[in-house]
């Protein structure tokens, strides 16, 4: 899903092409897993656990740094100056090149998009990669 915004202020705006929600939120959640919730073993955890929050007991074996991950791509038109934006739901994701804006679809002038990453949304991403404790391998397991 693409969005644009023109650069003529007096143009009759599409309701369609507003800036993405991602790019106007500001704000950070910040999660703690309270204590009474009881820890799960690292080996239960299943498919169905993806994308909630829950507690598990293991040991941290190594930790990325905190690196800038997009969510909202913004570029910039050399032909006509429309913004276009890509909001990103993955970790790798194909940068836009050529201009979809209306303007240069009818005039086919083949405007190229450039990146703006001022105008881009980022969030600050950790990895941690954790392996369960020697108490809680099973016997005859590595």
């Amino acid at each position: 899903m693409m969005e644009q915004r023109s650069r003529d202020p007096g143009a009759v705006r599409n309701p369609q092409n507003q800036y993405p929600s991602e790019l106007m939120r500001r704000f950070e959640l910040y999660f703690r897993g309270p204590s009474s919730s009881k820890p799960r073993v690292i080996r239960e955890v299943r498919a169905d656990s993806v994308g909630k929050l829950l507690t598990v007991r293991g040991i941290v074996t190594r930790v990325s740094e905190v690196k800038p991950r997009m969510v909202v791509a913004t570029y910039t038109c050399d032909q006509c100056g429309a913004e276009t934006y890509q909001p990103i739901q993955s970790p790798t994701f194909m940068p836009l090149i050529m201009c979809p804006s209306q303007e240069c679809q009818t005039n086919r002038s083949g405007g190229r998009l450039y990146l703006q990453t001022r105008g881009s949304k980022f969030v600050k991403f950790q990895e941690m990669k954790i392996q369960e404790h020697s108490d809680q391998v099973p016997v005859g397991n590595i």
